[in-house]
């Protein structure tokens, strides 16, 4: 889930963990005590295959449809 909202919050490089270690915003909204360091996110992209990778992707093109619909629905965007 932190890779997904790390993504969305324009943080596209798991480096961006070790900056986002301390914020209070991002563990609020996880739900977290800690966020995940940057060697755990290496360890976690590192084990992904073609199908994880894939999975991961169409995540990613469901949220941004949610995303899009916000917007398209008139709403003033955050």
């Amino acid at each position: 889930m932190q890779v997904i909202y790390q993504i969305f919050a324009a943080y596209f490089e798991d480096d961006c963990a070790d900056e986002l270690a301390n914020e209070p915003v991002m563990s609020a909204i996880l739900e977290k005590g800690a966020l995940a360091s940057q060697p755990t996110l290496f360890r976690f992209f590192n084990r992904m295959d073609e199908t994880t990778l894939e999975q991961m992707g169409q995540i990613l093109r469901e949220l941004r449809k949610v995303v899009y619909s916000i917007q398209n629905a008139g709403i003033p965007a955050l």
